[in-house]
């Protein structure tokens, strides 16, 4: 089945970034000693209460199915509303979709401006989930 698999794809490494969060996290296991997680830009503070209790609400109210798929009308109108707002802009929620994380947001981002052949320029230090989701694209 291996066989069938898109190489490319499989060859692709964790990124430099990756590795030393896993050897922090080995390393914290190992010794015992806290690493402060920094490779991801991610703080040490939990998530809120407020987002955790709301979170909690919504699974128990069965709230567990696929919803939008760009992001709930309410949640698209408030962002519009922000925009217009802040940016003294004129957007419609239509012209707003909601990922789930950056790596969607990039490799959406990707899918509408780079095309096969395209040349795509990165000036470094560069996030290397940039780097990877225009390989991905390129290839």
């Amino acid at each position: 089945m291996l066989e069938k698999l898109n190489e490319e794809i499989i060859s692709f490494k964790e990124t430099a970034i990756m590795e030393i969060a896993n050897f922090g996290r080995q390393y914290t296991k190992d010794t015992g000693k806290h690493v402060y997680p920094a490779w991801f830009g991610e703080g040490d503070t939990p998530t809120s209460k407020l987002i955790y209790d709301k979170s909690i609400n919504a699974l128990n109210e069965g709230k567990t199915f696929y919803t939008y798929q760009n992001g709930t009308p309410k949640l698209r109108s408030e962002i519009t509303k922000y925009m217009n707002e802040v940016f003294n802009i004129n957007t419609k929620p239509e012209n707003h979709s909601v990922v789930t994380g950056g790596m969607m947001g990039l490799r959406l981002i990707c899918d509408l401006i780079v095309s096969h052949g395209d040349e795509v320029v990165m000036i470094g230090p560069v996030w290397p989930n940039i780097r990877s989701s225009v390989l991905l694209k390129k290839r």
